[in-house]
């Protein structure tokens, strides 16, 4: 019997907070009514909840950032979440937050928990070189190579460059001596070290001949020399003989050492 229907009116949307809103009611005719309006209420409750939560990951620097993912506990997640980490390949060594965001997440009863990216070091290989040499020479100039290297980085990342050392010196025996690296330090790598090997072989033989003489009886020995053959001899070698200027007749042997 309305001649005009009641218009029902609220301020509440879907996003409200929850809370009470009324519900409007007006405009109702009719012709033998005397029509009064009372509102009504809208309580608006907290929705399910759930909890979106960033996964944590461990990596190695240099390393890409992997594909970072999320649970969900509570009610159905409507939407996606947005997951960000400030952490680059170039970042050093540390902890990372994995930050979880609403993204286009349509729930309104969500918590967002930020994971964790674990960024370790990575191994470094230091290896002396090995070496070659004749006994009686210097050691050469020790020098070690890398292996492990990341982001195009040198030695220069080092914050303390690695020792050399070898026992063997110029008169070592002739052998094999280790080669030893050590004492590296840098921020973002775990350094192992491979030691070289030092082989000190035979020197190049030189022949020290002395000179054969002849004099008679009575005379001065003559000034003794000697003839070189093989190396370049270092050094002056002693000569010595027994034979005086009156030494019997005879033959003496001329030492040379």
């Amino acid at each position: 019997v309305l001649t005009k229907l009641p218009v029902l009116a609220c301020e509440a949307t879907a996003a409200s907070e929850p809370g009470g809103y009324d519900i409007k009611v007006s405009g109702a005719e009719a012709e033998n009514y005397d029509i009064k309006h009372v509102a009504g209420k809208l309580t608006v409750i907290d929705a399910d909840a759930e909890v979106v939560t960033a996964k944590s990951y461990t990596r190695q620097y240099g390393d890409a950032n992997p594909t970072f993912g999320y649970e969900v506990s509570g009610a159905a997640l409507d939407g996606k979440p947005t997951i960000t980490c400030e952490a680059t390949s170039a970042s050093p060594v540390g902890e990372y937050d994995i930050v979880v965001s609403k993204g286009t997440v349509k729930n309104y009863n969500d918590k967002y928990v930020a994971g964790k990216l674990t960024i370790t070091k990575v191994p470094l290989t230091i290896t002396a070189r090995s070496y070659t040499r004749k006994q009686g020479e210097q050691n050469p100039k020790f020098e070690v190579d890398y292996a492990g290297w990341k982001n195009n980085e040198t030695e220069a990342m080092l914050t303390k460059l690695p020792i050399v050392t070898c026992e063997a010196e110029a008169g070592s025996a002739i052998g094999t001596y280790d080669i030893t690296a050590s004492g590296a330090e840098a921020t973002n790598y775990d350094i192992s070290y491979v030691a070289g090997k030092l082989s000190v072989t035979m020197a190049d033989l030189v022949t020290v001949t002395a000179k054969s003489y002849t004099r008679v009886y009575g005379d001065d020995n003559p000034v003794f020399e000697y003839e070189t053959s093989g190396a370049t001899l270092e050094g002056e070698p002693l000569i010595e003989c027994e034979a005086t200027s009156a030494s019997p007749v005879g033959k003496y042997t001329i030492k040379i050492s």
